[in-house]
């Protein structure tokens, strides 16, 4: 803003006071964003993001099995196998056909 634009814009808020109520609101944002300093999250260094991965990948691998379904052309159910009788708790006689 030129210096007369800010003369101009300041005989406004001395009449307007609205505006002025508004300009206020916003000079105090302003001043709390500007006197607020967020501190930038580091990247981790490439060594202990290392020795993460290498710990995580020690850990036991637990492979759950799937669960298979065998239908007709139609879509009846003709077999399960026991992994989808643990999963879903029917077994085939329930759901067969």
């Amino acid at each position: 803003m030129t210096a007369p634009q800010r003369e101009n814009f300041e005989l406004v808020l001395e009449f307007h006071h609205e505006l002025r109520v508004q300009v206020a609101g916003l000079q105090e944002v302003v001043t709390a964003v500007v006197m607020t300093h967020v501190t930038p999250v580091a990247k981790p260094p490439a060594e202990l993001m290392s020795r993460i991965l290498g710990a995580a990948d020690q850990l036991p691998r637990r492979e759950e099995p799937e669960g298979f379904v065998v239908t007709d052309p139609r879509g009846l159910v003709e077999w399960v196998n026991p992994a989808f009788t643990a999963m879903c708790g029917y077994a085939l006689e329930e759901i067969q056909g």
